[in-house]
């Protein structure tokens, strides 16, 4: 039985890193992309008439799949699924609570997930952040 017990806490615990590193990559993504969107060095940057053709496909494709920085945070609410995100705003790191928070930000600017953020129990597990968080940045964005 003890065998079993640490065979599943060492399963746990490289399911927790594996998600900590997704986590991390996916807010790096997500920086990187706001901060190119916010300085204005859009692809046309790099190769002139790209702005013009990447605003053309976005036109030319459905609402929701336009969503181009969050499509990376929607795969990792397919894989991972909400409960796992939203026990990472638990986590004793205060860098994975920041991520974690940027994640179900990223995830609430979409209407379709609000709804499930609230029923998984996420706007409690924000509230409760917000109130005892010191970070700036947690707060900022779980408000």
């Amino acid at each position: 039985m003890l065998d079993t017990e640490a065979s599943q806490k060492d399963k746990l615990e490289e399911e927790i890193a594996v998600l900590k590193s997704q986590l991390m990559q996916l807010s790096l993504d997500a920086d990187e992309t706001r901060m190119s969107l916010d300085t204005g060095d859009g692809p046309g940057k790099i190769f002139p008439g790209l702005d013009s053709l990447m605003s053309h496909s976005r036109n030319s494709q459905p609402r929701e799949q336009s969503n181009g920085p969050k499509a990376p945070v929607a795969k990792l609410f397919e894989q991972v699924g909400l409960q796992k995100i939203l026990s990472l705003l638990e986590s004793e790191e205060p860098d994975v609570r920041v991520h974690a928070v940027k994640v179900v930000a990223n995830l609430a600017a979409e209407e379709a997930n609000q709804e499930k953020i609230v029923e998984a129990g996420g706007l409690t597990s924000l509230l409760m952040l917000l109130r005892s968080s010191e970070d700036e940045t947690i707060r900022r964005v779980a408000a």
